[in-house]
């Protein structure tokens, strides 16, 4: 247990020693000029959190339903495309549905394995993005659900399902 105590604390002395930029980015010297970086304070801290600021990708919104859990296995390919206010984004889209218990519970997954984007440099700085260039590829979120039939064909009640969804760090 100290062994394990000490190890930590030598890692937080080293990591302590680096500039913010070894850290977190190597930090171009173009982003450091356009945006009055200090050096020390890192460069995520001048990103805005917030869904104006993200790309079309990064708030999936859930599907709406028919209130009743898959009770065959389903595989959907689609693909996406958003084009609009300086962004544009094409994406490939993979979504499995594998039923777990019939009629009451089965378990989703659904991710976007690449997706290419082109942004102007206006919204590339609006964003705070460390990439010059403001276009390329990109992998998602790798999404994992959890489906339970709550309700299912009663007279006075709806249909209901409850999702349990976790939101994996896999994309790039």
């Amino acid at each position: 247990m100290r062994k394990n105590i000490l190890i930590c604390c030598l890692l937080i002395v080293a990591f302590g020693t680096l500039r913010a930029d070894q850290i977190f980015h190597q930090v171009p010297d173009w982003w450091s000029t356009k945006h009055n970086w200090d050096g020390v304070t890192p460069w995520s801290w001048y990103m805005t959190a917030s869904p104006r600021y993200f790309g079309p990708n990064a708030l999936p919104v859930p599907e709406i339903s028919n209130a009743l859990v898959q009770e065959k296995f389903v595989l959907d390919i689609a693909g996406d495309a958003y084009f609009g206010f300086g962004d544009n984004t094409r994406n490939l889209y993979l979504k499995l549905s594998l039923p777990l218990s019939l009629k009451i519970a089965a378990l989703s997954l659904w991710y976007v394995p690449v997706e290419w984007y082109k942004t102007t440099t206006a919204i590339r700085d609006e964003r705070y993005s460390l990439q010059e260039n403001p276009q390329g590829s990109g992998m998602g979120d790798l999404y994992v659900a959890t489906n339970m039939q709550l309700v299912r064909d009663k007279k006075y009640f709806p249909d209901a399902v409850l999702n349990i969804v976790l939101k994996t760090a896999s994309g790039g």
